[in-house]
């Protein structure tokens, strides 16, 4: 995952409050506003999580993100992976990490 514009600047990270929908934190910079999507789900994320996100971005009320960053402990299933390489939506991109005990 290449994520040109986090290494290059300083952000900040913002919890919003408790009852907001769409995303889970966010990295506020002084050029861009990251909205990040966090799930921590046994099964793979679903194409119908990714498509989710993605809608929620080009809401009028996300308008203030430039771009999102899903990320998942165990991975994107396959057709959510397909979605994301066919669409090639340029506000949206897919992480996966495995927890360290």
């Amino acid at each position: 995952m290449n994520w040109p514009s986090v290494q290059k600047s300083d952000f900040e990270v913002v919890i919003p409050p408790s009852n907001t929908r769409g995303y889970d934190m966010e990295l506020q910079g002084e050029i861009d506003c990251i909205a990040i999507q966090e799930k921590n789900h046994k099964m793979k994320c679903s194409a119908a999580q990714v498509q989710k996100f993605q809608e929620y971005l080009e809401l009028t009320l996300a308008s203030k993100f430039k771009s999102g960053r899903f990320i998942s402990v165990n991975g994107f299933s396959k057709p959510a992976i397909a979605h994301v390489e066919s669409e090639l939506p340029n506000n949206i991109y897919l992480e996966s990490y495995s927890r360290v005990c």
